[in-house]
């Protein structure tokens, strides 16, 4: 009796070795494999400030599919829930198309859980960040704008769209970070030796920075309430600035993305007589970004 009751307990040890080295030994699924994660709290996506931005509170996204390369291109792929927007129009188009999805994306999935209008705004590395919406229109912000600062995209997106985002003026941050994106995009795809087309890459970033310091300086004048008591977007502006002219410093530099209107409108931001307003409010609020 005692010796088949060892040898039944060396069976159970042998079997259970077994089911170990084949857990050990199973091949992980595949990582293009697309994850549909559940719905985060927004407490529970919220993370610790980053180091670098010590005031400005970001919410973390899953990955809904993993990208071969470690390049600002699959970062933004990776975390869109929508398919990407594709690579017809280039890579860095790609990327700006679809931030535009994880943008609407976030709107969606957290608006309810607010009772006040807010976007959000994709920040690279599984980061965004969510701003409510100030009390002010979109069609207050070309006032703060000189003419000599309107570049060819001024008409498209602050006269044009009107009609569809005058209530939400912090659409300007949502083109403003999509278009850092894709200036972003194509400066890393240079600095990984891939082919270029000469292509308007960068110019966006800067143009972009210009028309969102206009809305900042349109939120102190008629929403003071926000200006004061909101200081996530004064952290998000200055964050997004200061990759902005990282981006577009670099960009300058690359042949396949220079281009005579951005030249143009970097000296006028810098020299010209009516855009004081623009530099004054830049050195006075968000320390000389582009301009010092």
């Amino acid at each position: 009796m005692i010796t088949l009751v060892r040898l039944l307990v060396v069976i159970l040890i042998i079997s259970a070795i077994s089911n170990i080295e084949q857990i050990e030994n199973q091949t992980p699924s595949h990582e293009s494999d697309i994850v549909n994660p559940e719905p985060m709290d927004l407490e529970e996506a919220k993370i610790v400030p980053d180091s670098k931005e010590p005031s400005l509170e970001f919410i973390k996204l899953p990955k809904y599919r993993s990208l071969d390369s470690n390049s600002i291109y699959s970062d933004v792929l990776s975390h869109s829930k929508q398919k990407p927007y594709g690579d017809k129009h280039g890579r860095y188009t790609n990327v700006h198309e679809t931030a535009h999805g994880i943008h609407s994306e976030l709107r969606n999935e957290h608006q309810s859980l607010f009772d006040y209008p807010i976007n959000a705004f994709y920040c690279l590395d599984g980061k965004a960040v969510i701003l409510p919406e100030p009390k002010i229109k979109l069609r207050h912000v070309s006032k703060y704008i000189p003419e000599i600062l309107r570049s060819y995209r001024h008409k498209t997106y602050l006269i044009e769209q009107l009609k569809y985002w005058d209530d939400q003026p912090t659409y300007l941050l949502d083109e403003w970070s999509c278009y850092l994106l894709g200036s972003e995009c194509a400066v890393d795809d240079h600095s990984n030796n891939m082919p270029l087309e000469k292509t308007d890459a960068i110019s966006g970033s800067l143009e972009f920075s210009i028309y969102s310091i206009a809305l900042a300086i349109s939120i102190k004048e008629h929403d003071a309430n926000y200006w004061e008591n909101t200081p996530q977007f004064k952290e998000f502006v200055k964050y997004n600035l200061v990759r902005s002219e990282k981006v577009f410093n670099t960009g300058c530099d690359i042949p396949a993305f220079q281009y005579k209107e951005q030249d143009r409108l970097r000296e006028a931001l810098l020299n010209h007589p009516d855009a004081e307003p623009i530099r004054t409010f830049l050195k006075t609020e968000f320390d000389g970004i582009f301009v010092d």
